[in-house]
């Protein structure tokens, strides 16, 4: 394994007494109705906030979780009050109960990781308990495996002495972070965020990988394998499979101060990792404040592409950090997993000192190599829902505004036949807040439909932004060619159109971005217009200032 050269700095550190959330609101009363956009309630969710990042700052695990079992919804939710899951059966057509509620006690593990719905048809649930004394031999992290009937068929189990990047300890599992995990094969890897043992009398934050064979529910650190993708602190832990390379996503704060992509090609027969920069963020290390959420990662044939938003940042629209109380814009960062090339994709373009922010960004797959991205954009005055719908390159293929509906970003969406599924709470819901579940008609993946069985809710298309406006390039003389040139749109028009202008008046049979001059040009100003189109979007239309042909 690679040597890691890890520095601790007292002043920076992220220990137990550095991880103080903002506070919620007071807890939400319950409501009459199921509010703009909502299906039905589901019950009270856990949750303190209505987003995954408390005081926006590093990420906390799901209060719920979604899953298809066989057609019919699940919703599986945590009760941090007694230890315990509820899940809850429901008819994705009648939107009715099905069966009796399951409750799953999460006795003597107070503290809770995540759940993941695996593909070979079993439920993991990762919990864990507190280290204070240290102790070396103590079962810290537990990994729960479920049948469909919710027996518990097995526990594998990560103890305190557990080491990554040369750093012992699980002092404190899953602080300022939220753990998710992967299934390849009949491994599972978990990729997660712990406090350590101190160090100078500080816990500091650092991430943590393992993996489980879930033949035998026998866990083994990374550390113990290979190689690690170190981050310290790590705000948000995402891990995937993108073909036979296993990629890890790490919302680093210190070392590195950037959003990290670690990659193990040829995952599990070989063990080295290579980590690529994708996304830097101003301050100084161990700020423990980005500026920036990461909440979600695609995964497909093109490659990943990392989903968040962020205020002012050197890749960010608007210049340097700023506070955190600037507004946020949307990013999809797309990534070659092979060579590490990526590119920073804006989906929205607020100012970041005024009214308009995007919240966090969650996703769902919809059809081959076609994800559905959703989030919210609030003001002092309204909020949306909005649905973007994008490849693995990060091309946005479509998009959507649902006016009036709140947008929480608190579960991963669910894919149940053309629905997208989610649950969300209300505007400054608190403690034990009223859920909702919320449902996207994507038949179409280019005109969602959102599916409330009250209230017609007319969407809105997206809008084009201009990046670049375009300009006139080449020699203006007759007989000399000359061209529009510098135009940038976001997001890729499908289709452009041009026309071109003399002294105001079409000139007949010019709709190519390239243009040869005539007589009749000379001693007369030109001018081009460039028409953007896409589906889901407004048509949208920018022009050159003219230019005098000589």
């Amino acid at each position: 394994m690679r040597p890691r050269l890890i520095v601790m700095v007292a002043t920076a550190a992220l220990g137990l007494g550095c991880l103080v959330p903002a506070a919620g609101a007071a807890s939400a009363q319950a409501v009459a109705a199921v509010p703009l956009g909502g299906l039905i309630a589901i019950g009270d969710l856990s949750t303190d906030a209505t987003s995954s990042y408390h005081g926006w700052n590093w990420a906390n695990p799901d209060p719920v979780y979604l899953y298809d079992d066989s057609g019919e919804l699940e919703v599986v939710r945590y009760d941090g009050t007694h230890d315990a899951l509820t899940i809850d059966g429901y008819d994705p057509v009648t939107l009715q109960p099905v069966g009796a509620a399951h409750t799953v006690s999460l006795d003597g593990w107070p503290d809770w990781g995540g759940f993941y719905a695996g593909p070979d048809g079993y439920f993991y649930v990762l919990v864990g308990q507190e280290n204070p004394d240290e102790d070396d031999n103590l079962d810290v992290v537990a990994v729960r495996r479920y049948d469909q009937s919710w027996n518990l068929v097995g526990t594998a189990y990560v103890k305190g002495s557990a080491t990554q990047g040369s750093v012992k300890g699980i002092y404190s599992p899953f602080a300022a972070g939220a753990a998710h995990m992967v299934l390849d094969g009949n491994l599972l890897v978990v990729h997660m965020g712990r406090t350590i043992y101190a160090v100078q009398g500080v816990h500091h934050q650092v991430n943590l990988t393992f993996q489980v064979d879930v033949t035998t529910m026998t866990a083994t650190t990374f550390d113990e394998l290979g190689d690690v993708s170190y981050s310290s602190h790590s705000f948000q832990q995402l891990v995937a499979m993108n073909g036979s390379d296993l990629v890890m996503v790490d919302h680093g704060d210190a070392y590195p101060r950037e959003i990290q992509l670690g990659v193990m090609a040829g995952f599990p027969s070989q063990r080295a990792v290579t980590d690529y920069d994708l996304f830097d963020f101003n301050g100084a290390e161990g700020d423990n404040f980005t500026g920036a959420s990461v909440t979600s990662l695609i995964s497909g044939p093109q490659g990943v592409v990392v989903l968040g938003n962020s205020i002012p940042q050197p890749d960010a629209p608007s210049g340097p950090q700023g506070s955190d109380t600037q507004m946020r814009n949307a990013f999809a960062i797309a990534a070659d997993p092979t060579t590490g090339s990526h590119h920073v994709e804006w989906l929205t373009n607020f100012d970041a000192d005024g009214t308009t922010t995007a919240s966090e960004l969650r996703s769902v797959q919809v059809g081959t190599d076609r994800y559905a991205v959703l989030y919210g954009v609030s003001s002092a005055t309204s909020y949306q829902l909005v649905y973007q719908l994008l490849d693995s390159s990060g091309a946005v293929l479509a998009s959507t505004t649902f006016p009036g509906v709140f947008y929480s970003t608190i579960c991963d969406p669910v894919l149940i036949g053309h629905t997208a599924y989610w649950v969300g709470d209300e505007p400054g819901a608190g403690d034990d807040a009223p859920g909702y579940l919320y449902g996207l008609d994507v038949s179409d993946p280019s005109h969602p439909v959102l599916a409330d069985t009250e209230r017609t809710i007319t969407p809105t298309p997206g809008t084009f932004t201009l990046r670049h406006a375009p300009r006139l390039g080449g020699v203006f003389s007759r007989g000399s060619e000359v061209w529009v040139r510098g135009l940038r749109w976001a997001p890729t028009p499908a289709t452009t159109v041009y026309h071109w202008y003399r002294n105001g008046r079409l000139i007949p049979g010019a709709h190519g971005g390239e243009y040869r001059l005539r007589a009749a040009d000379v001693g007369a100003a030109l001018r081009a217009t460039v028409t953007v189109s896409k589906p889901g979007y407004d048509t949208a239309t920018a022009s050159t200032p003219p230019r005098t042909a000589r």
